[in-house]
């Protein structure tokens, strides 16, 4: 009887204690003493003590440089170009079957006449030939001709300079900064 007894009051006592637990931990949600956080970070913040933070992430600009002073960057044809420009050579051509004499065009292969020769023939040696006036030109013996210069062409490879807006670091060819927020209220 003695032990029942006992186990009854251990059971009243476990239950006594259970009763004040429930009551004060009742207490404690009524009145707010319990310490509830009233803050949230946005998605994609990272909670901090104080603060929300997030790594917000940009492609860089890419600019084109040359390397040297001499060199431009045609942006066209995406290469750097250094124009050497000369003075192009003033001559006279003559078209297919004449050949140049000064600035005057003969026809090669007279023809044999032994009296007078027509207008705008010269006689040489029995023969007539056709003299026209050669046509003026400028020549070049090395690059390009653009009107009365001659332009050489050298070009070399860009170099690509990556570059991030102001407030960004440049990473791991990413622009990169941390943003920094207030926690919001619920």
């Amino acid at each position: 009887m003695f032990i029942h007894k006992y186990k009854n009051h251990v059971t009243m006592s476990i239950g006594g204690y259970m009763k004040k637990i429930l009551l004060i931990l009742l207490v404690i949600l009524l009145t707010g003493c319990v310490k509830t956080n009233r803050y949230y970070c946005p998605k994609d913040y990272t909670e901090k003590e104080d603060h929300c933070e997030k790594v917000v992430t940009k492609l860089p600009t890419e600019e084109h440089e040359c390397s040297s002073a001499m060199y431009s960057y045609d942006k066209d044809r995406d290469i750097c170009v250094n124009q050497i420009k000369t003075a192009a050579i003033y001559t006279y051509e003559c078209p297919a079957g004449y050949t140049l004499y000064g600035v005057m065009c003969k026809k090669t292969g007279g023809v044999l006449n032994l009296s007078k020769c027509g207008a705008n023939h010269v006689y040489i040696g029995g023969y007539c030939y056709q003299d026209i006036l050669g046509t003026a030109t400028y020549k070049c013996y090395t690059g390009k001709r653009e009107g009365s210069l001659c332009v050489t062409e050298t070009t070399i490879s860009p170099t690509i300079k990556l570059t991030c807006e102001e407030g960004y670091t440049l990473e791991n060819n990413m622009c990169s900064k941390l943003e920094i927020i207030d926690k919001l209220k619920k």
